[in-house]
């Protein structure tokens, strides 16, 4: 129950930071979704805090405004900056990195569940699609 449970848990989070990326750079006639909605309303996700925090670390000043809260519903123009500092900062890049690890964590973490071996194999090609990392 343990392999289990950690293996769902890494595959969720590797899913829920997939649906960020989406909701940020995504293709909506692919998707179903628009995105820039999470970027309009600045939803407070992974990509944002590191892409903040990136940008502090760095100095990249122009970034850092892009990515500041305001108060007002922001422009294409807006939203188009926002993505180009998450891209520039290495917060895309970054977020890639960690769905690959989770769903890899995932994988490992189910293997140790006693598994037959072509349902673990179904479990890492499942991941693999629901993740993106296929």
């Amino acid at each position: 129950m343990d392999a289990l449970r950690s293996a769902g848990r890494c595959a969720g989070l590797a899913f829920q930071l997939r649906d960020d990326l989406l909701g940020a750079f995504g293709d909506p006639a692919v998707t179903g979704k628009p995105a820039d909605e999470d970027l309009r309303g600045r939803k407070l996700t992974y990509l944002l805090a590191l892409a903040v925090r990136f940008a502090a670390e760095s100095g990249d000043v122009s970034a850092a405004v892009a990515l500041s809260p305001d108060d007002v519903l922001r422009s294409d123009d807006k939203v188009s900056l926002m993505r180009a500092a998450m891209e520039r900062t290495g917060a895309r890049a970054a977020v890639e990195a960690e769905i690959a690890r989770l769903a890899a964590l995932g994988v490992r973490h189910f293997e140790e569940s006693g598994a037959d071996h072509h349902v673990r194999r179904q479990f890492a090609s499942l991941i693999d699609k629901v993740v993106g990392t296929a």
